[in-house]
């Protein structure tokens, strides 16, 4: 069996001198058959132009700005583009790839029937690291009650485009991911974790969108509510969400 492919979708929306340093760091990650769709949301430059690889794809995109939508044009794109069956791993313009990390969410793919599984990550401030990581199997109303798919470190195999046309990300501000895992989680009748951290996320910056956690809480409140779900049963499961934040903070480890 032929390993399979990974096809990184990242959406990008800054400084052009920030993505090419990201991807000089991760670019040596892929294998020849990988490929990173990075989707330009409204930028007037190409990295193109100064960062060439085979494996990279530059898409602009000039609709309404905002990471879901940038990534869910990537999604149409990648739909038309690449061959199936393939995986997909959703990752930020500022994530860190651990080295061989692709090489680990390939093995696992190949020796399990899984069609999602959500790795370990590291979160990294300026003074200290902390391993985040869960093991096991679970179900979506486990999901629903604690978000352990993280965008960076949660994998899809995708069999053929149709599957891929179920899952798309929302157009909220913060939280976009958490319909897109949601979705799958529910179209797959579940995932596994797998403690192994794939992922460097970078915490301490209070100006970015994942900086204010407080305004969190609202849009993963709506992400409940985009997935379908009622007023109350959403309010209901909006608390298991901020105790387990709470006992995070507390605790500096996963919960």
């Amino acid at each position: 069996m032929d390993p399979l492919s990974i096809n990184l979708l990242t959406p990008f929306n800054g400084r052009l001198d920030d993505l090419i340093c990201i991807i000089n760091k991760n670019i040596n990650e892929l294998a020849p058959g990988d490929k990173w769709i990075i989707v330009l949301d409204n930028l007037k430059e190409n990295p193109g132009e100064f960062h060439l690889d085979d494996r990279i794809t530059y898409l602009n995109y000039e609709g309404s700005r905002g990471a879901g939508n940038a990534r869910n044009f990537g999604l149409n794109y990648i739909e038309d583009s690449v061959e199936f069956p393939s995986l997909l791993l959703p990752i930020d313009g500022d994530d860190l790839l651990v080295p061989g990390s692709l090489d680990i969410i390939r093995k696992n793919f190949v020796e399990s029937k899984d069609n999602m599984i959500s790795f370990g990550h590291v979160k990294e401030w300026s003074t200290r690291k902390l391993v985040i990581s869960y093991d096991g199997r679970f179900n979506i109303d486990d999901l629903l009650k604690k978000y352990i798919t993280p965008c960076g470190s949660t994998v899809l195999k995708i069999s053929n485009k149709l599957i891929l046309k179920k899952f798309r990300f929302s157009r909220r501000k913060r939280s976009n991911d958490n319909l897109f895992f949601m979705q799958a989680a529910k179209y797959f009748g579940g995932f596994k974790c797998n403690p192994c951290p794939v992922l460097i996320y970078k915490v301490g910056n209070p100006k970015s969108l994942s900086g204010k956690k407080y305004k969190q809480i609202f849009y993963k409140y709506l992400a409940l509510r985009d997935f379908g779900l009622g007023r109350i049963r959403s309010i209901y499961l909006l608390w298991f969400y901020v105790i387990t934040g709470i006992k995070r903070y507390i605790l500096k480890r996963s919960i």
